[in-house]
């Protein structure tokens, strides 16, 4: 297995098992909310999760920047059809250039980006959080 990567703000990342491959997630707290997602696909709380989902952000015909959410899936409503799609970011650090990047997506994409801040992310288990 690679070695444990670490990223500018002392976070440690860890690989998971995820569809018979290693999978890398930025922090612990990340790779556990994977987890807890895991938890509730299974249970068909929530269907289609994608890892790591860009949204490019285009003005006025320009690329801007591109960001990237750390996960994306669809909840599902009592009679099995699909709810609403949420969009999750688990956080550790929130800083001005992402403050700014989750308001352009929020803005061009009519979306919600959930934060997740990395100490509380135990007491997100079994709990999809409410999108607009």
């Amino acid at each position: 297995m690679p070695a444990i990567r670490k990223n500018k703000y002392n976070a440690q990342g860890n690989y998971l098992d995820y569809d018979g491959k290693k999978t890398f997630f930025h922090s612990k707290a990340e790779g556990e909310r994977f987890k807890q997602l895991i938890v509730m696909r299974d249970d068909k709380k929530i269907m289609n999760l994608v890892l790591q989902p860009s949204f490019a952000c285009v003005v006025n015909n320009v690329k801007v920047t591109t960001y990237r959410a750390d996960f994306s899936y669809d909840t599902i409503i009592d009679n099995g059809a699909t709810g609403n799609r949420i969009v999750e970011d688990v956080k550790g650090q929130v800083t001005d250039i992402y403050k700014i990047k989750k308001k352009l997506v929020e803005s061009l994409y009519f979306i919600k980006i959930i934060e997740i801040p990395s100490r509380d992310v135990v007491k997100w288990e079994n709990k999809i959080p409410e999108s607009r």
